[in-house]
C-alpha cells in the first residue's frame, strides 16, 4: 500500500522547541457530521466545567448544518478559545498547529487523516481513536478505545507535554514525499 505523500516544509520552516504552560487542544477537521464535533465539544466542555485549564483551537471550514455548533463554540469557550474557523494561508494553518500541543480526532469516518499528520509534523500529541485508519498509521498509546476519549484527553492536558522534533519525524516522515517517492517510481513504471 502507498500512502498519499505529504510535503511538511510549510510545517517543518517554523519548527521551534517551547514548554507547555497552558496546553492548547487542537481539532483541525471539517467541520462535517462524520467527524463529530458535537462529541468533541461536549467532552471539552465537561472538561471546562471540572475546572481543567486548557485552550482551543479549531481549524476547518464551518458549513451551514454546523453553524448553530459554531455560535455555541464563541460563548462555550470565550476563555479557552484561541482560533475558531478556517486558515486562511498555508503559512497561518501551520502557525496555527505550531501553537496546540494536542490534536484530537472524534471521526467516525476516515481515510487516512492528512490533519492528523500535519498537526503530529508540528510537535502535537495525538489523541486518537482505536479504529478507521488510526489503528494502522499509529502505535496503541496514542488510541483511545471506545468511551475513552475523555480519560485520555484529560491525561495529555495534565502531561502538559508535546513531541518533540525527533518524536513528531518519527511518526510522519514515512509519510513524506522525500519517504515515498522511489515506491512511486517503482510502482509507476510497473
Amino acid at each position: 500500500m502507498l500512502f498519499p505523500g505529504l510535503s511538511f516544509q510549510h510545517i517543518d520552516s517554523i519548527w521551534r522547541e517551547r514548554d507547555v504552560t497552558v496546553p492548547t487542544v487542537l481539532w483541525n477537521h471539517r467541520w462535517e457530521h462524520d467527524k463529530s464535533v458535537t462529541e468533541f465539544i461536549d467532552t471539552t466542555g465537561r472538561l471546562q466545567k471540572s475546572n481543567v485549564d486548557f485552550r482551543l483551537i479549531l481549524l476547518g471550514q464551518t458549513h451551514d448544518n454546523l453553524a448553530g455548533v459554531r455560535q455555541s463554540i464563541d460563548q462555550l469557550f470565550g476563555k479557552e478559545l484561541v482560533h475558531c474557523g478556517f486558515a486562511e494561508t498555508k503559512n497561518s494553518y501551520a502557525s496555527l498547529l505550531h501553537q496546540a500541543d494536542i490534536v484530537v480526532s472524534t471521526a467516525m469516518h476516515e481515510f487516512f487523516g492528512v490533519a492528523v499528520i500535519e498537526a503530529i509534523r508540528a510537535g502535537c500529541v495525538p489523541v486518537l481513536p482505536d479504529r478507521l485508519s488510526y489503528r494502522e498509521l499509529y502505535p496503541g498509546s496514542y488510541l483511545y478505545h471506545e468511551g475513552g476519549f475523555e480519560g485520555m484527553l484529560l491525561s495529555r492536558i495534565k502531561e502538559r507535554n508535546r513531541l518533540n522534533k525527533v518524536e513528531a519525524c518519527d511518526l510522519t516522515d514515512r509519510f513524506s514525499w522525500q519517504s515515498l517517492a522511489s515506491s512511486y517510481a517503482e510502482w509507476l513504471a510497473y
